[in-house]
């Protein structure tokens, strides 16, 4: 055997693995790999290149504490030109979805890194404006999707690089400057803009919390609009009642003329059961807006609980009037009205009822009496009658309209066709749809023939 041969074998192999190891050891190469993937991505736009990339600046920062820490930088800022550029390709950004996540924290960790230099907080703000860019692109098309969970976190994160950017570099402020309105070619600013479409986004996703901190920024910024006292009010209205309508009060006497806050008010005492004040605010809303047929459905509906809290017959009766008004009011707008089509039938169908327990209550002698409940009770639901079947009509699979024909046709003595909406009711209950509606109704003289 040759000794030396083996010799000088054994140690080039071990030379050899020393080499391996050190390279193994050196994350900063990987820094280096991931450069050179990006470029070739860059000028070829082969996915491989930028997975590579990826791999490799992934490396790099799995093994950051043995990297030089004035390389430290440039690692992270390859890091975020990596994922930034994942998060744009159409493909990878589905793979890797949280790449403008990644992108975003690392150019944001570039800014606070002690050692980093001007050039380099600089270029990573310029980056920053570029994710935030994106950041509004997802929110955008998150809206337009109808996800506003996903739009109000879009566009939240452009609210935060703002805070974090415009301090250090106001050129890359993503919310700097003006957009210009296309209509009128009106310079608007963007800050406040985009900050009060946040507060709205942030609202219509339920975020309360996030919606009322927005909004309190836009007032405390000098920009106290009827919004942002109405999203106030709508934020807190579920947490904090008597604050909500603290803002609502707010809005109110700063704005006396704005519909929104006037509609959240007559919510308002409406939910509180506060009728004199309820039916203020609709007479003032019906006079800024008199073909708005909602309003009067509210009104009669007002004026109909009013009438079953009615102590004597002079004073229900006065309700009864002013309900059937407003009802007919709002009707007279839209003859298709399902909810006050079904509201008037429902008062007269509970008028029926109210005869109906007057007559039970009466004794076997007062004959006179009985005889006039009957009659009561029952041209009640003959004018009840008509409204249900338009109801049916709009809404075969309305549970509502469905339980009162069958208590109606009960009542009339039509066992056969109560019994034919008793299984109408089963299954909407069970989860079914009535396809069409009740084709065999009963003519309205004919009830009770």
């Amino acid at each position: 055997m040759n000794i030396k041969k083996v010799a000088f074998s054994l140690v080039i192999a071990l030379f050899m693995v020393t080499i391996t190891v050190f390279g193994q050891d050196d994350p900063y190469k990987s820094y280096k790999s991931a450069t050179s993937a990006l470029v070739g991505y860059n000028q070829t736009s082969e996915l491989e290149k930028l997975e590579e990339a990826k791999n490799e600046i992934d490396n790099a920062i799995e093994n950051l504490d043995k990297i030089d820490a004035k390389k430290v930088v440039k690692v992270l800022m390859k890091q975020g030109d990596v994922y930034l550029a994942l998060s744009r390709n159409q493909e990878l950004s589905a793979k890797y979805d949280n790449a403008l996540d990644v992108a975003f924290d690392a150019f944001k960790t570039v800014l606070n890194n002690e050692v980093a230099k001007k050039f380099e907080i600089s270029s990573a703000a310029k980056s920053l404006q570029e994710v935030a860019n994106e950041y509004l692109n997802k929110g955008l098309i998150s809206y337009e999707e109808q996800n506003y969970k996903g739009a109000y976190l879009g566009f939240n994160k452009v609210l935060e690089i703002h805070e974090i950017v415009a301090p250090i570099d106001a050129a890359a402020d993503p919310l700097g400057g003006f957009n210009i309105d296309p209509t009128t070619g009106e310079k608007i600013e963007k800050y406040p803009e985009h900050l009060r479409n946040t507060a709205m986004l942030a609202s219509a996703a339920g975020e309360s919390e996030a919606a009322a901190s927005l909004f309190k920024k836009i007032l405390e910024s000098g920009d106290k609009t009827p919004s942002a006292y109405n999203g106030l009010y709508t934020a807190y209205s579920e947490t904090d009642e008597e604050l909500a309508f603290e803002y609502l009060q707010q809005g109110r006497a700063a704005f006396p003329e704005n519909t929104e806050l006037l509609y959240s008010e007559i919510n308002y005492f409406l939910k509180k059961g506060e009728t004199k004040k309820l039916q203020e605010n609709l007479a003032a809303a019906i006079a800024k807006d008199p073909d708005n047929k909602t309003l009067y459905s509210v009104f009669g509906n007002t004026y109909d609980n009013l009438m079953k809290d009615a102590e004597d017959d002079a004073t229900r009766e006065a309700m009864k009037s002013e309900a059937i008004k407003y009802y007919e009011i709002a009707l007279s707008k839209d003859p298709n009205y399902g909810d006050v089509i079904y509201s008037l039938g429902a008062l007269y169908y509970n008028e029926a009822v109210r005869y109906a327990k007057i007559r039970a209550s009466l004794p076997l002698s007062a004959k006179k009496e009985y005889e006039a409940a009957t009659k009561d009770f029952q041209n009640n639901v003959v004018l009840a009658h008509p409204y249900f079947v338009k109801s049916e009509e709009i809404d075969p699979s309305d549970r509502s309209t469905i339980i009162a024909l069958k208590e109606l046709y009960a009542q009339a003595n039509l066992i056969e066709i109560s019994a034919e909406f008793k299984k109408r009711l089963a299954k909407v209950e069970a989860g079914e749809s009535i396809d069409s509606a009740y084709e065999n109704h009963p003519s309205t003289a004919d009830l009770f023939k």
